[in-house]
């Protein structure tokens, strides 16, 4: 292809085999010369190019002439024009070639124990550094002496600069704190339940194995009594275990409420580059009782690196709330299904020693009961206030 038409635009035109030789005349007469002409050797059409300059002579041909292709420059830049996204994404492009140096990109936070690195990431933001802070003007020694100043749990802080990579090494500060008076404190049943070992080892124990007790009662008394020092005031502390009992109820009824999709989802989205957010969209999506909102950040990576660039999606999912049955064999493997959910939650807190499953089958739906006989620590600390 001509470089002028690369540069000034070309569009290709055809022309059916039969008036191919009425086509060269009416060019004659024209004064049109086509260029590149070429037979098509599926079809037999003439195939030729013009600028677009010579759109007003093709015009003129009294033959029948078929548009078939555009290109050149200018046809580019009018599709472009027309894709704002993909200007976009060539400006960011250009801009990540050119000047990419002179920002901060990422912020790897290390040694977090207690803090979170969100909390970090949000302190360092208000000391000047966040991701697409423009480096020339971050002061990294001024950020990790603001940050530490303003949280004391934070006992060491570096950051180490990595060509556009914020590396933050922490370490927490390990806060003593002064030894309080020990405040005295009883041990107190915490379900009703029977003795089957008690373990006090500060206190004196009021119960021994075989003893039923109450939720409430007293298992170990913060004060003992002395025989010269009178009565003693301490913190009772140990075990007891006894054998409770717990019962979970499972209702599933037969008709309940289901979603079902109406009409088409739609979603909008929006560029996140650094710290900036670009909406693509007016107004976001409306959250309502008849609309779910889904919500997901995609960010784009590069040899395994995750980029500062990002596409955020919202979006909506319509739906109608319609009234549906389930048959009695769907409405037990339900309810079994969240009997054992419930009773997962529940196993580390006690050994189960025995176990008794009743159903019942009413109108409504079913109902799942279960009892567990465990053995479980039914002591707790209950402090006894002084004046």
């Amino acid at each position: 292809m001509r470089i002028d038409f690369r540069l000034f635009g070309y569009r290709t035109f055809a022309v059916r085999e039969e008036d191919a030789l009425a086509f060269l005349e009416e060019c004659q007469r024209v004064g049109f010369v086509p260029k590149n002409p070429k037979r098509c050797e599926k079809t037999g059409e003439i195939r030729f190019a013009a600028s677009l300059f010579e759109r007003r002579k093709i015009r003129l041909l009294k033959v029948a002439v078929r548009e078939v292709g555009t290109g050149g420059l200018p046809i580019l830049f009018r599709r472009l024009i027309g894709r704002p996204g993909l200007i976009f994404g060539i400006a960011a492009a250009l801009f990540l070639l050119i000047f990419s140096h002179l920002f901060l990109w990422d912020i790897r936070v290390s040694g977090c124990e207690s803090i979170t690195e969100g909390e970090i990431e949000e302190a360092l933001a208000e000391a000047g550094v966040y991701r697409g802070a423009f480096l020339p003007r971050t002061e990294m020694d001024g950020a990790i002496l603001s940050v530490r100043e303003k949280d004391e749990r934070i006992g060491y802080l570096s950051i180490n600069r990595r060509g556009t990579v914020a590396f933050v090494q922490l370490r927490e500060a390990k806060i003593e704190t002064s030894r309080e008076e020990v405040r005295p404190a009883n041990l107190i049943a915490t379900a009703d339940g029977i003795v089957t070992l008690p373990m006090i080892y500060a206190g004196e124990c009021l119960v021994r194995e075989g003893d039923a007790v109450r939720a409430g009662q007293i298992l170990a008394a913060g004060v003992t009594q002395s025989e010269k020092a009178g009565g003693n005031l301490t913190r009772a502390a140990g075990q007891v275990l006894a054998k409770t009992t717990h019962t979970y109820r499972v209702f599933v009824p037969f008709s309940y409420e289901a979603k079902t999709p109406e009409g088409r989802a739609k979603t909008v989205r929006e560029i996140k580059f650094f710290n900036k957010t670009i909406k693509l969209y007016k107004n976001p999506p409306e959250k309502d009782e008849k609309c779910d909102i889904i919500e997901e950040t995609r960010y784009f990576t590069f040899a395994g690196v995750k980029l500062p660039i990002a596409v955020h999606s919202i979006k909506k999912a319509p739906y109608t709330s319609v009234m549906r049955q389930r048959g009695e064999r769907e409405a037990w493997q339900i309810a079994v299904k969240e009997s054992e959910t419930l009773l997962g939650a529940e196993k580390s807190a006690y050994a189960i020693l025995e176990k008794s499953v009743a159903r019942e089958v009413s109108a409504e739906g079913v109902t799942l009961t279960t009892t567990i006989v465990a053995e479980e620590n039914i002591a707790a600390v209950a402090e006894i206030e002084t004046k």
